[in-house]
């Protein structure tokens, strides 16, 4: 469907159209901060790997998973961040004249040469996940792990501001520092 087009035109080299977009990139963070998960976060990753035209950039999910499982135990929680722009098909682009079918391809779009815009609309997202499924009761140690840390958005990660809902608020983490966190209960934690 996407061959045709002149892939030096999609903004940051990823096209989100391109995926059956399982992670919801596009409305995830759209009105307020959401909440990831261990299979958020590499349904993410997924994505944005297989919509790239560069794959190079970001791992593909089975590293992620297997790097976070051989890096993790019981007791550590390995935190993933992605901070990734992307470009996607604006809905308009056909109707307004910026992208069209060819009658002899009609399953393939095709760019309008001259257009008085970019077919293309923009998104940054940040999903941030501790990248385990469950872990012991009591104390448990997270980790942001820069080799689970990926980016194209030319930004340095310098620390991240972690609630890791023990009743401590919100607390600073920096990379591939370890914070060793306390939980007087047992049950789901959902950290922001």
């Amino acid at each position: 469907m996407f061959a045709p087009l002149d892939k030096n035109q999609v903004p940051y080299g990823v096209l989100y159209d391109r995926a059956a977009q399982g992670a919801g990139l596009i409305q995830f963070n759209a009105q307020a901060p959401d909440t990831s998960s261990v299979l958020h976060f590499r349904q993410a990753v997924y994505d944005l790997h297989t919509t790239a035209f560069n794959t190079a950039l970001l791992p593909c999910q089975a590293n992620v998973r297997d790097y976070a499982r051989q890096s993790s135990d019981r007791d550590t929680a390995l935190i993933g961040m992605l901070q990734y722009k992307f470009g996607y098909i604006d809905s308009t682009a056909v109707a307004s004249n910026l992208l069209y079918y060819d009658t002899n391809t009609p399953a393939l779009l095709h760019d309008v040469p001259g257009r008085p815009r970019s077919p293309y609309l923009t998104q940054e997202v940040t999903v941030m996940a501790a990248l385990l499924d469950t872990a012991r009761y009591g104390v448990l140690r997270f980790r942001l792990d820069t080799r689970l840390c990926y980016a194209n958005t030319g930004r340095t990660l310098s620390s991240v501001s972690v609630d890791f809902a023990d009743g401590n608020g919100p607390q600073t983490l920096l990379p591939n520092q370890t914070r060793t966190v306390t939980y007087g209960s047992t049950g789901r934690k959902v950290l922001s």
